[in-house]
């Protein structure tokens, strides 16, 4: 169904090797296509990874096929690629790709029609379907991106957020807020309610304490922002020196006396910085 289609980028193929162990053979661009009669092909709900289907894209789909199917067929017209099956057992096909096309050559009054078919489980299925609906074809809308996230999340409760986003390409904190059962904190952790109240009590503290206390974390982190800028200049200088050096060597004399020039602005930057730290 793909040919040479982009390797999958990092975050997917992470995703996949801990949860699928026959994922090569899963994800694999190579494909057997089969004849098969549209009726034989099971419609399992668990693996309509959109909302629905579009009746503007199937009766698109529907026009598409047809001039595909005509006698004299468009020269130049991409075909439509096939849908994609999982043969879960010998001669049971469950639709994985292909919801629109396969409406649209039933509204053609369609028969059979050629498949890509890969062997595998419905869970397999699943993250095909998940992954190829958020890579190719009709692009999914945020509704359909949910409802494929608590789906998966349904189908495999053990994995982690960062898998399930990556087979419906989005991030992490997208994957675990469609989370109906979001993991238990350890214990001991401290947590809010909805409301905004303790779901573990939390210590109130004065407002002048507060401040203070925010007062004093943000002069510590700008003195240690400054500290760690001052040395990082301070290395940069002494390497630029080195190589001031190099080029004077090098009969490099205008190139280096440009660079002695700017190292003596550098100097000075560095010392103001200095002082300025050790009257802080």
């Amino acid at each position: 169904m793909f040919n040479k289609r982009p390797a999958p980028d990092t975050a997917a193929n992470e995703a996949r090797k801990p949860m699928f162990g026959n994922a090569k053979r899963i994800f694999a661009d190579s494909e057997v296509v089969r004849e098969i009669p549209l009726a034989r092909i099971e419609r399992n709900s668990v693996l309509q990874m959109r909302v629905a289907t579009n009746p503007e894209v199937v009766a698109a789909y529907a026009e598409k096929y047809s001039r595909e199917r005509s006698d004299d067929p468009p020269p130049d017209e991409r075909p439509l690629p096939s849908p994609v099956v999982f043969e879960v057992e010998q001669g049971k096909y469950l639709l994985a790709d292909g919801w629109h096309r396969i409406a649209a050559l039933e509204k053609l009054g369609v028969a059979s029609a050629r498949f890509s078919v890969r062997e595998g489980t419905l869970a397999d299925a699943a993250a095909f379907a998940a992954q190829t609906n958020s890579r190719h074809g009709l692009p999914m809308t945020n509704a359909d991106k949910q409802h494929a996230i608590r789906k998966l999340w349904e189908l495999f409760p053990k994995k982690s957020a960062r898998q399930i986003g990556a087979l419906v390409g989005v991030d992490h904190k997208t994957a675990q807020k469609y989370n109906p059962n979001p993991p238990t904190p350890p214990a001991g952790t401290t947590t809010l309610d909805h409301s905004g109240g303790a779901g573990g009590e939390i210590p109130q503290r004065s407002e002048g304490a507060a401040t203070s206390d925010a007062a004093g974390a943000a002069t510590n982190e700008a003195a240690g922002k400054e500290s760690d800028e001052l040395r990082r200049l301070k290395d940069a200088t002494d390497k630029l020196r080195k190589l001031a050096a190099a080029w004077k060597a090098n009969a490099a004399n205008e190139d280096a006396d440009q660079l002695a020039s700017a190292l003596e602005i550098l100097d000075r930057i560095v010392a103001r910085r200095s002082a300025r730290g050790e009257t802080r």
